[in-house]
C-alpha cells in the first residue's frame, strides 16, 4: 500500500515560497525537461492571477519529506457561490500537473483523494486544464477518483504544437505550403522597402533591477500597441505586467531567458518571448505594433527565428495550446492536453454536473445546429 503521507493546505505567500526548495526537487523528479512545473513559473503566474482568486496549494509529505505538490487556486464564480478548484494557470501556460516522483505515485493520488472527499463541503468543483496525455499521475487520479464515487470527466482540451528543430531547415522548410512561403516573401519585401531591418535576440540581461524594468517597458509598450490590446490579456494590462517582470527576472537569472526582436531603423515594432529549458523552447507569446500590420513584422519574425533555432542544439520549439491558424502553418504536430473534472459529491455538485454533462452540450448542438459556422480571422501574427 506504500507509506502513510500527510497533507497540508498552504494558503499564503510566506507559506508558498517557504515550498521553493522542495517543490524544485520534485520539479525535476517529476518532469526535468518542463519548466512549467518550476517554482519559478508558478510564482510569476501567481503574481498575474493574485487578485482574482485565492492561493490554495496541496502538500503532501511524509514526516520531513516531500512526497508532492498540488499547485491550485480556488476561484469563486457565479457571484461567489461556486467554489471551483483549478490549477494555478495563466494563458501562457503551455502545460500543467501535479509534482511528484514516480515512485511515490499511489501514495500521493491516494492522499489527495482521500483529501478531496473529506474537504468535499468545502469545494463544488475540480478543473485541471492542459494536462499532458503523458503525465505519470493522470489515469491513477482519474481512476481513484472514480473509485470514490467522485464523479470524473476526462476530456481533450487541445496540442501544444510543436517543431522539431533537428532535422535540417531547408528541408523542412521546403515541405511548407505555396501560401506561407509567399506570404513570408512578400513580407520581407515590403519590409525592405520600408527601411533597416534586423531580428535580434535578446537572451541575457544584467541583473540590475532598473536594466530589468526598462527591457521589461520595452515589451510592454509593443505589447500595449497590438491588436490583442481589447482582450485584456497584453502586457500593458496590471496582472499579464506583474507576470512578465517577474518571469523575466527569473529567466535571466536562471539562463531561460529569449527575446526576439524586430526593428525598423532601430525602432522595435515586434517580438517573441521565450523560455528555454531542458533543451526545449517555449514560445509563450507574440505580438507586434498594429500600425505596421501591413508590413507582417509579426509573419516576418516568426520566420527568421525558427530559421535560426534550427541547428542551435535546441530539440522542440512549441508553440502553446490553440490551433491556431498561424500555428498550424508550420506544424500539426504536437503534446496532447486533457482536461480532467471532478465534482463534489452534494446537491450544489450534481448540479454543476449536470449543467456540465447535459445542458452545456444540448446548447452547443442547438447553436451549431442553428447558427452558421464563421472561422475567426486575426491579423498577421
Amino acid at each position: 500500500m506504500g507509506r502513510p503521507a500527510s497533507v497540508r493546505w498552504v494558503k499564503d505567500e510566506m507559506g508558498f515560497q517557504a515550498l521553493k526548495a522542495a517543490w524544485n526537487q520534485l520539479a525535476g523528479e517529476t518532469n526535468p525537461e518542463c519548466v512549467f512545473l518550476r517554482h519559478e513559473w508558478f510564482e510569476a503566474a501567481w503574481e498575474w492571477r493574485k487578485t482574482e482568486c485565492e492561493l490554495r496549494v496541496l502538500y503532501i509529505f511524509d514526516r520531513q519529506e516531500p512526497l508532492g505538490i498540488f499547485p491550485l487556486v480556488l476561484e469563486r464564480r457565479g457571484n461567489g457561490a461556486i467554489r471551483q478548484l483549478s490549477f494555478l494557470e495563466i494563458p501562457d501556460s503551455q502545460s500543467c500537473d501535479i509534482l511528484v516522483a514516480r515512485q511515490n505515485r499511489d501514495t500521493v493520488v491516494r492522499a489527495i483523494v482521500d483529501e478531496f472527499f473529506a474537504t468535499r463541503h468545502g469545494w463544488d468543483m475540480l478543473r485541471l486544464s492542459r494536462i499532458s496525455s503523458d503525465s505519470p499521475i493522470l489515469e491513477p487520479l482519474f481512476f481513484e477518483m472514480v473509485s470514490r464515487r467522485l464523479f470524473t470527466t476526462l476530456t481533450p482540451c487541445g496540442k501544444n504544437l510543436r517543431i522539431d528543430l533537428k532535422v535540417d531547415w531547408p528541408d523542412y522548410y521546403s515541405k511548407r505550403s505555396r501560401s506561407l512561403k509567399k506570404g513570408n516573401n512578400l513580407a520581407a519585401n515590403r519590409l525592405r522597402k520600408t527601411g533597416k531591418v534586423e531580428v535580434v535576440q535578446v537572451d541575457e540581461l544584467s541583473a540590475d533591477p532598473a536594466t530589468i524594468a526598462k527591457f521589461v517597458r520595452l515589451l510592454c509598450r509593443i505589447s500595449s500597441k497590438s491588436w490583442k490590446k481589447s482582450t485584456g490579456l497584453t502586457l500593458d494590462h496590471a496582472g499579464p505586467g506583474r507576470f512578465i517582470h517577474c518571469l523575466t527576472r527569473h529567466a535571466s537569472e536562471q539562463g531561460w531567458l529569449s527575446v526576439w526582436l524586430l526593428t525598423i531603423d532601430g525602432e522595435a515594432v515586434a517580438m517573441e518571448y521565450q523560455i528555454v529549458y531542458g533543451g526545449q523552447v517555449h514560445a509563450l507569446r507574440a505580438d507586434f505594433d498594429a500600425a505596421y500590420s501591413h508590413l507582417s513584422p509579426g509573419s516576418y519574425l516568426n520566420w527568421k527565428l525558427l530559421e535560426a533555432l534550427f541547428g542551435s542544439g535546441r530539440r522542440n520549439y512549441y508553440m502553446g495550446a490553440g490551433n491556431n491558424a498561424y500555428k498550424l502553418r508550420w506544424s500539426e504536430e504536437g503534446e496532447s492536453l486533457l482536461q480532467l473534472n471532478a465534482y463534489s459529491p452534494h446537491l450544489r455538485g450534481a448540479a454543476l454536473r449536470f449543467a456540465d454533462v447535459a445542458v452545456r452540450p444540448s446548447l452547443k448542438r442547438f447553436k451549431e445546429w442553428v447558427l452558421p459556422t464563421r472561422e475567426p480571422s486575426a491579423p498577421d501574427l
